[in-house]
């Protein structure tokens, strides 16, 4: 048990509303050590008392996707800032992603991030290693860390992975689960030679296409049913690539009944949130990789996130500066920054009667610990890890650029007004964040993966 765990105060939340993906129930829950060693009843114990009436009790949410451009990109965003904004939105743990400077692509590269993390961050943290055209060796050894993040498709960054053979060898040669962006590069190419004329951003919608993203995802869920090799594919925003995973796990369960459960998909907020009418208000700022879709897709989306078609949600926050985002298009950069108020618009969400509460729990912290290994993570369990958010689901509140606490500024979520926010985020069994401010200094830990 760490240092930190070791100091931790015992804490008796009193009178919550406790949610797991399984049951609600009302009563007190006691962390003692950092950890969850009593849930429901009443309790009477000495030590710090929050009071959590009127408050619904949530497992820390679990982002596995984010990008916090440090090392190397720091002007937009840091370790340090990231990890503050999303424990001010009721994230505890998060996973980041390999498109640094440099880029983390070997061991030494991963063991660098780590060793700042260590120092500044607010949450608990992992990292993924980054695939290239010419570090298997280093994708085999890895160690510490969750998955091998491939780029299979363009985006911010220069870490293309394209090719069949390296592709293959990667699945065949590595034991780590693999997480893709699924973009079919040559299609998206030949959509951006033929639209380069325009300065449009909703152009960007007609370069990467559904038909890119699933052709991709086909092609992927084939090699990694090939080699029995664990696939988890990003940023899912399409009904055609829910239904080529669909199609091409299906062929293969005929034959073996592990291959639902190999292919698993994420979504995010992005494309959640957002259609191709956004580009009309946001101009460049609506920008991601993959493209917004249209009205249709995004209905789809929703659709299928009810269904559990979906294993998980994350933010994909990737935050750039205004001033790079004021740029024309194409210049202006892919990605938003949304691991801040990810959870207060999903559950202004539910508010909305779209998702069912102990959905989103699953979704956004059971199932990501879950899929990655992190054990006692993203439940609330006696011996689970006193990870916790605190949310009121009546309040209201309206967005505005002096909320942002991402060094980039700005959300695209300013003006929209949500019901439901979080109050208190609880790290380690230790406050991080109440009443709209930080409490002490970062006290994130190195997460422990057990992949089976």
């Amino acid at each position: 048990m760490s240092k930190s765990h070791e100091q931790a105060v015992t804490t008796v939340i009193k009178n919550a509303t406790i949610v797991t993906s399984g049951k609600t129930s009302e009563g007190d829950v006691l962390l003692e050590r950092g950890r969850i060693s009593q849930v429901g009843g009443t309790i009477n114990r000495s030590g710090r008392e929050i009071d959590a009436s009127g408050l619904h009790l949530l497992p820390g949410i679990v982002d596995a996707h984010v990008h916090f451009r440090d090392p190397g990109i720091r002007y937009k965003e840091s370790i340090r800032s990231g990890s503050a904004a999303a424990v001010k939105g009721g994230v505890t743990a998060f996973l980041d992603m390999p498109n640094t400077r440099p880029e983390t692509t070997t061991q030494e590269r991963l063991d660098a991030k780590l060793a700042i993390a260590a120092q500044s961050s607010f949450a608990h943290y992992g990292f993924y290693i980054g695939a290239a055209n010419d570090n298997l060796e280093s994708l085999k050894a890895a160690r510490n860390c969750p998955g091998i993040k491939i780029f299979v498709g363009s985006s911010t960054g220069n870490m293309l992975v394209d090719d069949q053979a390296i592709l293959e060898a990667i699945f065949e040669q590595t034991t780590l689960p693999i997480a893709v962006h699924a973009e079919d590069e040559a299609m998206v190419q030949a959509n951006f030679a033929a639209t380069s004329s325009s300065s449009d951003p909703a152009t960007h919608s007609l370069v990467r296409t559904p038909e890119a993203a699933a052709a991709s995802v086909r092609r992927l869920c084939e090699i990694a049913l090939r080699h029995r090799h664990r696939l988890h594919i990003l940023h899912v925003s399409t009904r055609a690539e829910l239904e080529a995973r669909r199609e091409v796990c299906l062929e293969q369960s005929d034959r073996d009944l592990v291959a639902p459960g190999l292919v698993t998909v994420e979504a995010c907020y992005p494309h959640l949130f957002f259609d191709t009418r956004a580009y009309e208000q946001l101009g460049g700022y609506a920008r991601v990789n993959p493209a917004l879709r249209e009205p249709i897709e995004r209905e789809a989306i929703w659709d299928a996130l009810r269904s559990g078609e979906f294993l998980m949600i994350g933010s994909d926050h990737a935050p750039h500066r205004p001033s790079e985002k004021d740029l024309p298009y194409p210049q202006c950069p892919s990605g938003m920054p949304s691991a801040e108020f990810g959870l207060p618009l999903m559950l202004d969400a539910v508010n909305r009667g779209e998702i069912e509460l102990s959905s989103m729990v699953r979704m956004m912290s059971e199932a990501p610990a879950e899929l990655w290994g992190m054990r006692g993570k993203g439940r609330i369990e006696e011996g689970a890890d006193a990870d916790l958010v605190l949310v009121d689901l009546a309040k209201r509140h309206t967005i505005s650029r002096s909320d942002v606490w991402s060094r980039c500024g700005w959300s695209p979520w300013e003006g929209a007004t949500l019901q439901g926010w979080p109050q208190t985020t609880i790290v380690g069994g230790e406050v991080v964040f109440t009443q709209g401010r930080l409490q002490g200094p970062p006290r994130g830990q190195q997460l422990q993966f057990a992949l089976v």
